[in-house]
């Protein structure tokens, strides 16, 4: 989840460019990126056996929560996305 954070935070942080998304984005970074680091040497990860069962229910959670984010980002954050959002 962490590689995950660190991802969208260095995706927010390319497609803001004012000082406050700045600030703010690298500082999310940041914090995944030391925050993982720290999890590794603590070896405080678990170790998991994927199946296509679990694959099946990421891709379709991820599909659910982006479509969900692109129609309701002009009522969330003020600037739309796609043309069909609300």
């Amino acid at each position: 989840m962490l590689i995950a954070v660190a991802i969208w935070a260095a995706v927010q942080l390319l497609a803001n460019g004012d000082t406050k998304g700045t600030v703010l984005f690298a500082s999310i970074l940041a914090y995944a990126l030391v925050d993982f680091v720290s999890a590794v040497q603590r070896h405080a990860t678990r170790l998991f056996a994927p199946s296509a069962r679990h694959d099946a229910m990421a891709v379709a959670a991820g599909i659910v929560a982006a479509l969900a984010v692109m129609a309701l980002h002009r009522v969330l954050f003020g600037a739309a996305v796609v043309p069909w959002g609300f």
